[in-house]
């Protein structure tokens, strides 16, 4: 289904699948984009761009929060937890990152999927509770070449989850959603009702698709409020037997943008990144660091492209050679350790395993990254001390952590005894590609790292490259995406059927 197509449709039928009470009681007008004509609720009478065509508006919070609060991460999911609770939710704990009960997905990508139950025609929901909020840990690796110099992106992050089946009893649908979130977002986040913007979208999926309404505040979009309500086609949708109420909303960006830290890791992984700042000798909390990733949010507006965007923001700022690599590498470096060790943190825990094969390979690719990102930093940082770190400052929120603590910390350091006795013949790599003296393209680079096990970075770090390219992990990622099975399609007219009962497991 064209997602373009179906935003047309249910955009041009605003009272239907849009408009909800909220908006009439708080005076929201539906606006248009001026640039890209997407359609957006506003309490701003001078506001004609949508936050993505804002560029002058991006990330504005950096340096200057609007919020009357000040929560880092785990103080953020408490209060975000307290509220839902107090407005009758059931709080349940996550699920596990590794998703053994799909036979598509080697991780968990979104709290729904906690909750979604594949059948042969499509995918039913089961609930423990009606409604309930959870604090999910979803790991993706599509953009892991962007962590650590965007400041916002991460290889897992919480989602936190609010659900409703709003046809059963205790549910909610769109005004109900609605009106928590805004109550959520101006009273216990405290944001000022103005800096809100609500912009139109549409998700599908699974056979089934509806509306949605994105939040953003400063140019950052917290959250995501899915009405789940359709089946079939875009022509031909009937109503769902049943309907879903999904939002998912980045833990961290509630943390962000109440803190306006330089980035959300500032503010995501308590003392991880402080301490190994102050090893490395790097102030990290600076005006000059906020107006740079203010600009890298800028540049990534019209550039994709992390690293292009980067240099853009350099060049912006006349950061010199020097500064950048006395301040900026070793930051990015530091941010993107933290946020790799702890998915795998979590990924250890929860039973998985790096490895050259489904879900470990792009495990292993985090760890070697991880790694060569080390050998770059000036001081020593010990993988022990933080592992433990990450476990005792998540200890709040994910408890379970602690028990698996030892573990973690056996194969991850099997891992970097692995990967330290690679580097004489990956110096060796290097070395034949610096004579070269030409730049390997993006395929010659997967082939090193699918044949040699050699990351970009550590040839980075030796000089064999300059830059690594934007693509490269989104690249091979797409090469390991194939589900965990094919499972077979039904035979014809069997579709829908109810699974076969098992009698001979009874009594009888």
């Amino acid at each position: 289904m064209d997602k373009a197509e179906l935003l047309s449709r249910l955009s041009a039928e605003p009272d239907t699948h849009y408009r909800v009470e909220l908006f009439g009681e708080e005076g929201f007008e539906r606006r248009a984009c001026e640039r890209c004509s997407r359609h957006f609720w506003t309490r701003d009478a001078g506001r004609t761009l949508c936050p993505d065509d804002d560029v002058g508006g991006a990330y504005s919070f950096i340096g200057g929060p609007p919020t009357s609060r000040r929560l880092d991460y785990a103080e953020a999911w408490r209060a975000v937890e307290s509220f839902f609770v107090g407005h009758g939710h059931k709080s349940i704990g996550r699920y596990p990152v590794v998703c053994r009960w799909r036979d598509d997905l080697y991780f968990t990508i979104a709290s729904i999927v906690d909750f979604q139950r594949p059948t042969g025609s499509g995918i039913r929901f089961e609930f423990p509770a009606n409604p309930i909020i959870v604090p999910q840990p979803c790991v993706r690796f599509n953009d892991i070449g962007n962590v650590g110099v965007t400041g916002r992106h991460f290889s897992s992050f919480c989602m936190v989850g609010q659900l409703s089946m709003p046809d059963e009893e205790g549910g909610y649908w769109k005004d109900g959603c609605m009106r928590l979130d805004y109550e959520m977002l101006t009273r216990t986040l405290g944001i000022p009702r103005d800096e809100i913007t609500f912009v139109e979208d549409v998700w599908s999926g699974g056979g089934s698709f509806g509306p949605s309404l994105e939040y953003f505040v400063g140019g950052l979009e917290l959250g995501n409020a899915v009405f789940t309500e359709f089946q079939g086609s875009l022509d031909d949708r009937r109503p769902l037997d049943q309907r879903i109420i999904d939002m998912g909303a980045g833990l961290e960006r509630f943390a962000w943008v109440t803190m306006g830290t330089p980035t959300a890791y500032d503010c995501c992984f308590g003392p991880i990144t402080s301490r190994m700042a102050d090893a490395e000798g790097v102030e990290a909390g600076t005006g000059e660091l906020c107006a740079y990733y203010r600009e890298v949010a800028r540049a990534l507006a019209s550039e994709p492209d992390a690293a292009r965007a980067r240099q853009e923001a350099i060049s912006a700022l006349s950061l010199g050679e020097s500064r950048v690599s006395r301040t900026i590498e070793p930051l990015e470096g530091i941010y993107l350790v933290a946020d790799h060790l702890r998915t795998l943190a979590f990924a250890i825990a929860d039973g998985a395993l790096p490895s050259n094969v489904g879900g470990g390979y792009n495990l292993r690719v985090l760890l070697r990254r991880m790694m060569a990102r080390l050998g770059r930093l000036g001081a020593r940082h010990d993988l022990d001390e933080l592992v433990s770190l990450h476990v005792e400052y998540l200890r709040g929120t994910y408890p379970e952590l602690a028990e698996s603590a030892g573990e973690i910390r056996e194969i991850v350091g099997l891992e970097a005894r692995r990967y330290t006795g690679m580097r004489s013949r990956m110096e060796s790599i290097a070395s034949r590609l610096k004579a070269k003296k030409a730049e390997p393209t993006v395929g010659e680079l997967i082939t090193l790292y699918e044949s040699d096990g050699v990351p970009p970075d550590y040839l980075r770090e030796l000089g064999a490259i300059r830059e690594i390219p934007g693509e490269f992990y989104e690249r091979l990622s797409e090469l390991h995406q194939s589900p965990k099975t094919d499972a077979p399609a039904p035979p014809p007219g069997l579709e829908g059927l109810p699974r076969t009962e098992a009698l001979f497991h009874g009594d009888d």
